[in-house]
């Protein structure tokens, strides 16, 4: 079952433009998953910490405990430094681009 040399180059053709269509679609593909990549960054920190809290409960529980009882016996030192440290973290996010592109430039 010997196939003509017609039907044999368009099977030729055909497959270099699917290997062509294939490259295309990889790299489109790659160029898409970099969108992605601060949320897979994000997901990787809360799972790293996650594991960390599972292998040191009894720090989470001195925390929480600590936590707890700071705002039963002063709710309002609590929630003021809550938001001084809410405040902080923002602030922290703002200036680490700026800070990260100076050392950068040396």
């Amino acid at each position: 079952m010997s196939q003509d040399p017609d039907s044999r180059q368009n099977l030729a053709e055909r497959r270099a433009a699917l290997l062509l269509r294939s490259e295309q679609l990889r790299e489109q593909l790659a160029g898409h998953a970099q969108a992605l990549r601060p949320a897979a960054l994000a997901a990787d920190r809360v799972r790293a910490g996650a594991q960390w809290l599972q292998r040191n409960p009894a720090w989470t529980l001195l925390g929480a405990a600590a936590l707890t009882s700071m705002a039963v016996v002063r709710p309002r030192v609590t929630l003021r430094l809550a938001a001084r440290a809410w405040s902080g973290w923002q602030l922290l996010r703002r200036v680490q681009p700026m800070v990260a592109g100076l050392l950068r430039r040396r």
